[in-house]
């Protein structure tokens, strides 16, 4: 094979840029240790998501220099994290993390798996490990013969100098965010924790790593892996410089390390792919023995059941079981596995023959596409006798909107509030920058907001939601009929027939005023000026009284700079052209920092002080009502409430709304839709 002149260029440039890279950076990639689990799961969970998930990592990692993550695979949750040591350029930490990312898979199919580089660190397992500090069964150390051992006189000197420089690392890697590399009398020294561990936990790891790694004395290099640290002495210096000018000398060009690593990881997720079409094309070989029907829609991963099991796990669809109702149908509270794992059932009306487009979108988005810790889990579904069923994960607290104005919950606390906003906004964001394609959700709203037992934020329905290439959406969703809810409509999507991102972006808006004021987005009952939420808060926030609409439960709970920064954030989204909108990334990074300010001003005040925002006593009755009203645009600058005939003819069944190009109003049944969710 002639590998020569313009046969292959891009495999010349790949080797040329390699070496390159090995004569000016050193992402410190040398293998310290390897550790993986011998319990053994199913590759058709793990394979095929590797490479998404971690891709989802890489992003936190370039941001950050680390990141953590947890994603539910068909009932079990796999938690991942990286994290670079501090001493490594960022460009070097990309590099080591794409080494890393490639090796991490010699541990499946084990459930658990840990890799330690010189430079950087990544694991994944099946359960929540981010404050794991130590772990007797794995924690290891590695004693190197690289450079030899020291003898007579040095061996002396060498347990005096790295005995005293290992005590101090870990002092002061505790005391600085827990990090810290120094020298001292010939030996060189670095201790790094990861960054989900707190201060004591810090502690406690390297307090463990010092007194393991003591015990490779008399070698000249050693490393402690344990579980949340990893500590390092030798004789001769692997630390970095951390200082502007040796940065620039030891990097390469931002273009010439992107083609690198985008070589590395495609060589690494061509392999994986192929290895796991060949493990599907040799386990399609055996015959399966359940005797499940077949059906025209996914099996694998998403789970089908038959009709005798969804009629076992919800007593026969008894009325009792009942925890929602929706323009589609009922919603059940059922039971699989003998009772003891809680699911939802979305069941459509039998005689309906609405609905199959949605059903089937649902199923293909959240069975094969969708896999995050803040999107709802799909566990199966049911298409025996034309039958229309979905099983989701059951989400014990219900919907947002439920904590918002439903009377007989107690109220949300305004922090609890912002933890959920951003994790929504995570779900969203990973929709529209992290899949492989973008995902437009076109039904944001706080019904489509799911809380779990822990009150974890989940983006659910996907029954309405639009997938295009990044970068594409603007130029090719044209839509004749434009599809939501009333109240979260985006204007500019209405006005143009245009979807793009920025129409999820305008509907999170409406959802961040509503946790704030906790009010409807549509309330007919309310004077004219105030039926519209998304009109009045945008008003009310211009006229800089937003205080007067803010929800009285709040009194004394929200920071001045916090509600500057939520207030601020939420007017944006709610901007009439998307253009003018951030991105869902951009409202990620703001309600965290808002999230920081109100924690820094609690931890200065310690309680409640006259500064903090207190709302005046509302006096408002209003029932509790669906947002099924339209929020229509004429004009760049007047939203227009829908008219009063409107709302009188908007029944039970019209939540979601489709409007066509003529802009006439007709109710229309969407299969993503629950009315009165009681826990999902």
């Amino acid at each position: 094979m002639n590998l020569s002149g313009s046969n292959f260029p891009f495999l010349k440039w790949i080797v040329i840029l390699n070496f390159a890279l090995i004569c000016v950076a050193d992402p410190r990639i040398s293998e310290a240790g390897l550790v993986c689990d011998t319990n053994r799961t199913s590759p058709t969970i793990f394979v095929p998501q590797f490479v998404t998930f971690m891709e989802f990592l890489s992003q936190r990692v370039t941001d950050h220099g680390w990141g953590n993550i947890g994603i539910n695979l068909q009932n079990i949750t796999i938690y991942t994290l990286a994290n670079c040591y501090q001493d490594l350029p960022h460009q070097d930490c990309l590099l080591c993390y794409a080494a890393g990312r490639t090796r991490l898979p010699r541990c499946f199919p084990g459930e658990s798996g840990r890799i330690y580089l010189d430079g950087c660190f990544l694991r994944y397992d099946v359960y929540d490990f981010f404050n794991e500090t130590t772990d007797s069964a794995k924690d290891k150390v590695n004693c190197s013969s690289s450079i030899g051992v020291a003898t007579g006189q040095e061996l002396a000197t060498l347990n005096a100098s790295a005995g005293n420089l290992i005590e101090q690392l870990t002092g002061t890697a505790v005391a600085n965010g827990g990090y810290a590399a120094m020298h001292l009398n010939g030996a060189y020294g670095l201790a790094q924790c990861w960054k989900t561990l707190s201060e004591e936990g810090c502690r406690e790891c390297l307090y463990k790593a010092s007194r393991d790694i003591k015990g490779c004395f008399p070698s000249r290099d050693a490393r402690a892996l344990i579980a949340g640290c990893y500590l390092r002495y030798s004789t001769q210096n692997f630390v970095n410089d951390l200082s502007a000018d040796s940065r620039k000398n030891l990097s390469l060009p931002s273009n010439v390390i992107a083609v690198i690593v985008a070589g590395v990881i495609g060589i690494f997720a061509a392999f994986s792919i192929l290895g796991f079409l060949i493990y599907r094309r040799w386990k399609g070989g055996k015959v399966s023995g359940t005797g499940v029907p077949k059906s025209s829609l996914p099996s694998d991963p998403c789970r089908h059941f038959t009709l005798k099991e969804i009629k076992t796990a919800t007593c026969n669809f008894d009325e009792n079981c009942v925890i929602g109702y929706g323009g589609f149908g009922n919603v059940y509270k059922g039971y699989l596995d003998n009772g003891t794992t809680a699911v939802a059932v979305k069941r459509s009306n039998p005689s309906s023959k609405q609905g199959v487009r949605e059903f089937q979108t649902e199923i293909e988005m959240l069975s094969s596409k969708l896999r995050h810790v803040h999107l709802v889990s799909l566990i199966g579904y049911c298409d025996d006798n034309n039958e229309m069923i979905l099983v989701y994960d059951y989400m014990a607290n219900g919907t947002l909107r439920d904590h918002l104005y439903k009377a007989d919950n107690a109220p949300l606390p305004w922090k609890k509030r912002l933890d959920i906003c951003i994790g929504a906004a995570k779900g969203l964001y990973y929709l529209h920058s992290v899949t492989k394609h973008m995902i437009i959700h076109r039904d944001v709203k706080s019904t489509n907001i799911l809380l779990d037992d822990k009150w974890v934020a989940k983006v659910s329905d996907f029954g309405l939601s639009k997938v295009g290439s990044l970068g594409k959406l603007d130029a090719t969703h044209i839509s004749t009929a434009v599809k939501g809810s009333f109240g979260y409509i985006d204007p500019e999507y209405y006005k143009r027939q245009q979807l793009t991102e920025k129409s999820d972006v305008y509907s999170f808006g409406v959802v961040l005023f509503e946790v704030l004021c906790a009010m409807p987005a549509i309330n007919p009952n309310l004077p004219s000026e105030q039926v519209n939420l998304a009109e009045w808060a945008c008003r009310s926030y211009r006229r800089k009284n937003l205080e007067q609409i803010i929800d009285p439960k709040l009194e004394g709970q929200i920071a001045p700079e916090c509600l500057s920064k939520f207030a601020e954030l939420a007017y944006h989204c709610l901007r009439n052209q998307g253009v003018q909108r951030p991105s869902m990334g951009d409202v990620v990074r703001s309600l965290e920092f808002a999230l920081q300010l109100q924690e820094g001003a609690d931890n200065r005040s310690g309680h409640e002080v006259e500064g903090y925002i207190h709302p005046p006593t509302r006096n408002l009755s209003f029932p509790l009502i669906i947002n099924g009203h339209a929020n229509i645009a004429t004009s760049e600058n007047d939203i227009v409430s829908g008219s009063s005939e409107v709302e009188r003819k908007l029944t039970s069944n019209g939540i979601s709304m489709s409007i066509s190009q003529s802009a006439k109003l007709k109710n229309v049944t969407i299969f993503s839709e629950i009315m009165n969710p009681l826990g999902r």
